[in-house]
């Protein structure tokens, strides 16, 4: 009995151990802005369509994007030619054509993106004033 009492404890110790490991090693998410739905992502998504703006390599090299790009290429493609094709030609402003964009695919890109931005990525975390140490719980819409 004693044996099989000491056996389960072992086990249990080693379990604890490799869950802390993992647990170290896995970057944390960091939360984002959820959105009550398609409607008010449309409202409040600002910068978020320039991630899949081609050209606009300053929101397309964060490591946020490029893991989605590797995890859902095929949205990825999808939605970056869509924005292609209706941002083509020169504009001043995007409002005329905000109808065009493809909502329901940005929307969720954003949900599958979000579930991708870590607490170590680059500016997540607020780095000075009163909420330092905070994440930034608006980066993919900035």
């Amino acid at each position: 009995m004693r044996r099989v009492v000491l056996s389960q404890r072992v086990r249990r110790v080693a379990l604890n151990r490799t869950k802390n490991a993992i647990s170290q090693v896995q970057p944390k998410v960091a939360n984002q802005r959820m959105f009550r739905g398609l409607n008010d992502f449309r409202k409040h998504s600002d910068n978020f369509i320039l991630f899949f703006m081609r050209g606009n390599e300053i929101y397309r090299k964060r490591p946020v994007f490029r893991r989605f790009a590797k995890r859902f290429p095929k949205l990825e493609v999808e939605i970056t030619e869509s924005i292609t094709k209706i941002t083509r030609e020169p504009i001043v402003t995007l409002e005329p054509r905000m109808n065009q964009m493809p909502w329901e695919k940005l929307f969720d890109a954003y949900n599958k993106m979000s579930r991708l931005l870590y607490r170590s990525d680059a500016y997540v975390v607020i780095k000075t004033g009163s909420l330092k140490g905070r994440v930034d719980i608006q980066h993919l819409t900035r």
